[in-house]
């Protein structure tokens, strides 16, 4: 197998060139041609000595405590519940005597009323012992006359 070796001219498409200086259409940054040494300020960048200066503003514009923002929400503050607390103190009963009675539930009073009222229907021990004493004696008499009339005995009326 041949090889070919040459050189091809008027080949179509574009000219080129090895010379940077002589292109055409070369690439930009913020407008400026790139083309020789440029530094950043000519090419509209910022230098590192603006990028700090820029960093130390903004990280004295950002919060560092919550207590630095401003409060645009429902949140309250230490502040303000302070102060609800205070609002509230003594309103709240600690005692169930301080509680509106919705229950019908009975006071001290009202239940040492009832169980007096109890104990006045309740006759006295020593009533009670005499009464069933007298009955006692009623249940004998009568005991007497029933037998005295099962006996044939007869009994006054």
């Amino acid at each position: 197998m041949e090889q070919l070796v040459g050189m091809l001219s008027n080949a179509p498409g574009g000219s080129g060139t090895n010379d940077y200086e002589q292109l055409s259409n070369k690439p930009s940054v913020n407008g400026v041609v790139l083309s020789g040494e440029k530094s950043a300020e000519e090419l509209g960048l910022v230098s590192d000595e603006e990028l700090e200066q820029t960093a130390q503003e903004l990280e004295k514009k950002i919060p560092a405590k919550t207590s630095e923002l401003e409060n645009d929400s429902t949140y309250q503050t230490e502040e303000q519940v302070d102060q609800k607390i205070q609002e509230t103190e003594g309103k709240i009963p600690t005692k169930v005597s301080g509680l509106e009675n919705d229950s019908d539930f009975q006071t001290g009073e009202q239940v040492q009323q009832a169980i007096g009222d109890v104990e006045k229907k309740i006759p006295d021990v020593t009533d009670l012992e005499k009464s069933v004493e007298d009955l006692g004696k009623h249940v004998e008499e009568l005991q007497r006359t029933v037998d005295s009339f099962v006996d044939g005995n007869e009994v006054a009326f």
